[in-house]
């Protein structure tokens, strides 16, 4: 290894012996592990990031990961992660421009809504697609103060926001029969 010198301009911003060729390869690994990011906050389910947007998530994540290489070694140069930024930049501008514009962009982006509860019934496909288990669903309607399922008409799950609760004007209440006690 041979002996650093102090702010040399070219370590600092391309690194040690790299061509700049190598940047276009940093731009293919931004793009690569931008959509590897994305594709697993989108596994994880909807209340992975009840605050952030999935996009904005995986933007955070990647520029940490962008960044966080050429800052702790000093064979390594800043232009590669500049570059990555820059894309990941572009790239998030470009998402959110395409997902103003059309609705296949915003659902491919930041996915659909679910309906978790409709017509008196827990749709428990929906609720397991969305990453909820039952029991985090009743915690969710006893925090809202919600004493029975007839006082709600539907429960939507949205990626970036809490999940939404809209109430029956007029509560449906039945008697309850032995059998669906058992379920209790």
């Amino acid at each position: 290894m041979k002996p650093m010198r102090l702010f040399d301009a070219k370590r600092m911003w391309l690194g040690e012996d790299l061509p700049w060729t190598f940047l276009l390869e940093i731009a293919g690994r931004a793009l690569a592990v931008y959509r590897l990011l994305l594709l697993a906050v989108r596994l994880m389910g909807k209340r992975i990031a009840s605050n952030l947007s999935q996009l904005e998530l995986c933007g955070i994540v990647a520029l940490a990961g962008a960044v966080g290489i050429p800052l702790q070694d000093p064979e390594r140069g800043f232009l590669p992660a500049l570059t990555g930024v820059v894309l990941l930049v572009v790239l998030y501008r470009a998402i959110g421009l395409a997902t103003f514009y059309t609705r296949r962009a915003e659902h491919w982006a930041e996915g659909q809504c679910a309906v978790v509860f409709k017509d008196g019934v827990i749709q428990l496909a929906t609720l397991r697609k969305s990453g909820y288990s039952r029991e985090r669903f009743f915690s969710l309607l006893r925090n809202r103060a919600i004493e029975h399922l007839g006082q709600v008409e539907r429960v939507y799950i949205e990626a970036l926001v809490a999940p939404s609760i809209f109430l029956r004007r007029e509560p449906i209440v039945r008697p309850c029969a032995t059998e669906d006690l058992a379920l209790v």
